[in-house]
Parts: structure tokens; sequence; C-alpha cells
């Protein structure tokens, strides 16, 4: 009888880091996989208006009437932070990819002529437990993952905060 507990006690031990990481896996998929929907809700929209959204409480109605709840869709369930979107954190601005073109969006949003590679959505979920991405979702809808420290992360969260005047 004993041999049966231990058995299972050991079985536990050996299986307690894979169901570790599944969970992992499992809140990082859930992250990439809202921004994707929210991307997708971006394009609808867009199609609708023939523009981009620039203002969340106009996006908001409009996603209720689409029977959407805008809190749900834009707000992480693992840990209730709001994601940060593009019109909330630089109402207009621009953006300079490594290498590419400076993109510059008026305040009533980005337009048909907005790069590929526009961050209009990102977030990093503390509850993650990794601390190791920040997933990002481009104007044109691909999600990306990048790791913190990276130079794409700190161009991306440098967007909407003033660029420091060389000395």
């Amino acid at each position: 009888m004993f041999v049966v507990i231990g058995g299972l006690g050991l079985l536990g031990l050996l299986l307690l880091p894979v169901m570790v990481a599944a969970r992992q896996s499992d809140r990082k998929t859930h992250v990439r996989n809202a921004l994707k929907q929210l991307g997708v809700y971006y394009a609808l929209y867009e199609g609708q208006f023939k523009a981009y959204p620039s203002n969340t409480p106009a996006f908001e109605d409009w996603l209720q009437k689409c029977g959407m709840d805008a809190k749900e869709l834009l707000t992480c369930s693992r840990c209730g932070n709001r994601l940060s979107l593009l019109w909330e954190v630089a109402p207009s601005g621009s953006y300079e990819p490594q290498g590419c073109v400076k993109y510059t969006w008026p305040d009533t949003g980005p337009t048909d002529g907005a790069p590929p590679d526009l961050p209009i959505a990102w977030h990093r979920c503390p509850l993650a437990n990794v601390g190791d991405d920040l997933n990002v979702l481009y104007f044109q809808g691909r999600v990306d993952v990048f790791a913190i420290g990276s130079p794409a992360e700190e161009a991306i969260l440098n967007i909407g905060r003033p660029t420091p005047s060389p000395k």
C-alpha cells in the first residue's frame, strides 16, 4: 500500500513541471488571442466607417452595437489591466520602426497609408509568470511577441512619449 502511495506521489512530482508549463503557455496564448480578436474588430470598424478607430468611447459604443462586450475585449481577463491602445497612448504622433520610413498619424487616427508594422495595441500580462514578452497587434492584424529589453519593445513602449532633445 505504501508503495502505491509512494508511486502516485512520485508520478505527481514528475507531472508538476508539465502542468506549470501548460498553464504558462495558456496565459501567453490568451493574450495573443485577445489581441487578434481586437484586430478583427478593428478591421470590421474600418470596413463600416472607412476610417480607423481613433476614439475609445465611439469604438466601445460600436462594439456594444455589434454585441461585443467592449470591456471584455479591451481588458486582459488574466490580470484585469486594459490593453494599451495607440489612440489612447498617442492620439496623434509618429512612429519610426528601425530601418523604415517615419509614419505620422493625425488625431483622426491612422490612415490607409499606415505601415503594416504600426503597433495599434499591446499588452504585457504581469500574471503570465514569465515577464519575458510583450504582445503587440500591428496595423495589418499581425500579432508578434517581443522579449523585454529588445529594441522593438523599447520603440513600442516609447510611442507617445516625448523624444529627448539632443544636448
